[in-house]
């Protein structure tokens, strides 16, 4: 959603406003928020003015001038590196004008950061935010995790079956991570596999590849990106060749202001060549949406769980003269089919919702549901 009628609007002022950060026209479908969307989901409204920001300090005239440097510095990021030269039919010169002049009246940090998110929103889509310098620098994916449940930590895991939690990991100016990575055997039959980003390519690359090699010869694979925050998407290709079953196959395009990428897979020597089922929900995300949509639309996996969030741009992150960080969406994800994942998400073949009597009993009727799929076609091909 654009935000087209602001004329009288002071954006960002007094806690009755929203002030709504980065992805605000998808705020109405999601109640969070978009290199990664760990960074903006995390972010929820935390950028954005709050109850109680009258007690905030008054700016001074330095913090004044560093501010209107910052917002002509993001606009500046858009106007040379947003996808669209159109900007999705915003005027974006004027934007600048306007959204400088209400900068001017801001007295503290929170209402800068209000106008600067407002302005930003009007182009509509996720993966754009000003992140403070406040904003947690530890634990981005750990309350983000969906899927199922994982092993406490300390507790027996089942032989065959790996947990591992890898160590804090940094990303160009993108908060730490730490990448969670669990593969076991459901049965003799069915590998499973989970993570929970697209991060950390040597600790993430390194156990899928060592677990895809230990399911070589089973009828079906489950991955499970419910709760993936997404991350570095060239992941995603290493990770989809192993189960390319014909060389030139494309995951999809990114579009950028300067070029056209094809996602074109590689297949490996000793590609899997089994049932492929992928589960996602409303917080599988970016990356994962990539991964989801591109081997759905090849045919080769079957999408079982909840609609995903559409939230699936590329984009990259600046630290800005106020030293505030601004993360800005680059390129535009299509699918191999032509169709648009940001705003309209992932939808699975078979669509399950999730209850919370589902969750109070332990069940995962998602996960069942793949792992039934699966028998049924593995006993078809051993016929």
């Amino acid at each position: 959603m654009t935000r087209g009628k602001m004329e009288g609007e002071r954006p960002g002022f007094g806690a009755g406003d929203a002030g709504r950060a980065g992805w605000a026209g998808q705020a109405e479908r999601h109640p969070f928020k978009g290199v990664a969307a760990v960074l903006v989901i995390a972010l929820g409204c935390g950028a954005c003015p709050v109850a109680g920001a009258e007690d905030a300090p008054t700016l001074s005239a330095e913090q004044k001038e560093l501010n209107r440097a910052s917002l002509e510095m993001a606009w500046s990021t858009v106007n040379e590196r947003f996808w669209d030269p159109e900007f999705r039919g915003v005027d974006w010169p004027a934007a600048l004008e306007k959204h400088m002049a209400w900068l001017d009246r801001a007295s503290t940090m929170e209402e800068a950061r209000g106008v600067m998110n407002t302005m930003i929103d009007l182009l509509g889509v996720s993966h754009m935010a000003i992140i403070p310098p406040s904003f947690p620098d530890e634990g981005l994916n750990d309350s983000m995790n969906g899927g199922a449940p994982a092993p406490e930590e300390g507790t027996q895991v089942e032989p065959g079956c790996s947990y591992e939690r890898g160590s804090s990991f940094v990303l160009g100016h993108l908060p730490p991570v730490s990448v969670t990575f669990e593969s076991r055997g459901i049965d003799d039959d069915i590998g499973y596999i989970r993570f929970d980003c697209f991060m950390d390519p040597i600790f993430l690359m390194t156990r899928f590849n060592a677990a895809m090699e230990s399911f070589m010869g089973r009828d079906g694979i489950v991955i499970d990106l419910r709760g993936n925050t997404g991350g570095v998407g060239a992941m995603v290709m290493g990770m989809a060749g192993w189960f390319a079953l014909e060389k030139g196959s494309s995951m999809g395009t990114i579009i950028t202001r300067e070029a056209r990428l094809e996602l074109i897979l590689n297949p490996r020597p000793s590609a899997f060549g089994g049932s492929l089922a992928i589960l996602v929900d409303s917080l599988t995300v970016s990356s994962a949406e990539f991964m989801a949509a591109g081997l759905q639309e090849l045919g080769r996996a079957r999408i079982f769980g909840g609609r995903t969030m559409g939230m699936a741009l590329q984009s990259e992150v600046i630290i800005l003269p106020n030293g505030d960080r601004f993360q800005c969406a680059t390129g535009n994800y299509i699918s191999p089919l032509g169709r648009l994942i940001e705003g309209r998400g992932v939808i699975p073949d078979v669509e399950i919702s999730v209850t919370d009597g589902d969750l109070t009993a332990g069940g995962d009727g998602t996960l069942e549901a793949a792992a039934a799929w699966i028998r049924s076609a593995g006993n078809v091909n051993r016929q």
